[in-house]
């Protein structure tokens, strides 16, 4: 779980720099197709979701 845990935050912490590109982006509308903006944001909640649910049931686990 641990190892999880690292590998998801390495992943996030890598990716939020084209999330954050990607968000500006959308903020000002200066692409004509925001279409892979958005599978770029939408993909870096999910990966957000998945790492708080891990962290959440780590702290249930460790609580038991």
């Amino acid at each position: 779980m641990k190892t999880l845990r690292a590998s998801l935050a390495i992943i996030l912490f890598i990716y939020s720099v084209p999330t954050i590109l990607s968000a500006l982006d959308i903020y000002r509308g200066k692409e004509p197709d925001l279409s892979s903006e958005w599978i770029i944001i939408s993909v870096f909640f999910v990966l957000s979701m998945a790492f708080i649910l891990i962290n959440l049931l780590e702290l249930v686990k460790v609580k038991k």
